[in-house]
């Protein structure tokens, strides 16, 4: 289990209009839940969804607490994001939607797309599958446990070695 943040990064090369990278940010981060925090100067936006320690009991990467930075310099954008993954496990599929996230943020920005991509819907739904799965597994094997133990003990007792009281 790894835990404490994840960090993903991308940038776009070539020189854009700062107000319009930053009203293209403020329209994706918000249509993905993210609300504006205050920024460390004009170059630079940041965002954060999401609650601190919440990867103890969700496994939807869209509820862990994310902290997206958009800094838009002369000769570039830059992307950054982090992520507390405190309580979770991470695999391919919770690191790609980071991945593919941070790569929406970026095609939409610099004008790539047209419309705002709300990653959320495809995580949720991709989270509870995976719940899903460990919930039907979970049952499985303590229904094949009972079993084994149930038939333990009636062949125990059948050979005359009471456990029971």
């Amino acid at each position: 289990m790894r835990v404490g943040k994840h960090l993903e990064t991308a940038n776009a090369e070539g020189e854009f209009e700062r107000e319009l990278v930053f009203e293209r940010a403020r329209s994706f981060y918000a249509a993905n839940g993210y609300q504006e925090r205050e920024s460390a100067g004009e170059s630079r936006l940041v965002f954060e969804r999401g609650e601190e320690g919440s990867g103890w009991w969700t496994s939807d990467q869209s509820e862990l607490h994310a902290r997206a930075e958009v800094s838009a310099l002369d000769d570039r954008v830059e992307f950054l994001c982090r992520v507390d993954t405190s309580g979770q496990h991470m695999l391919e599929g919770d690191l790609a939607f980071w991945r593919g996230e941070l790569e929406a943020a970026r095609a939409f920005i610099i004008g790539d797309e047209e419309e705002p991509e709300d990653m959320r819907l495809l995580e949720r739904k991709r989270a509870k599958t995976t719940s899903s799965k460990t919930m039907r597994t979970t049952f499985s094997y303590g229904v094949m446990v009972f079993m084994f133990v149930f038939m333990l003990v009636f062949l125990l007792e059948r050979i005359g070695i009471s456990i029971l009281f």
